[in-house]
């Protein structure tokens, strides 16, 4: 996929949306952190100031991305719609859920006590 991008894009265009994807998960990997935030000590203030500059990044940016390259920005949509969808097929077809994973990963989340 990223060789197609590469084929039909600027390399600037393509620059900017792995970018984006990065800021998205980073945003995730701060939400995630939230959930855990008693096992690690950190402050929860710190934890959302960080996914709300990640989330404010990614706007600016994929606002910048909608005037400089808007066949980037769609591509970048499309892209996240069928990343969306296939997530959520992967979830039906494996009976996968987040709850499920959550109790496998992380002690406690299952109301027992670790």
């Amino acid at each position: 996929m990223v060789l197609l991008f590469v084929l039909l894009f600027p390399l600037s265009a393509v620059a900017s949306m792995g970018s984006a994807g990065f800021l998205l998960v980073y945003a995730a990997v701060g939400v995630g952190h939230l959930r855990i935030r008693q096992q690690t000590g950190a402050a929860a203030w710190l934890i959302v100031a960080s996914v709300m500059a990640c989330l404010l990044l990614f706007v600016v940016l994929l606002d910048h991305m909608i005037i400089d390259a808007p066949s980037s920005a769609i591509a970048l949509g499309i892209t996240l719609v069928v990343s969306i969808l296939v997530e959520v097929a992967y979830r039906k077809w494996s009976v996968r859920t987040f709850a499920g994973i959550l109790t496998q990963t992380v002690p406690g989340a299952d109301g027992a006590v670790p």
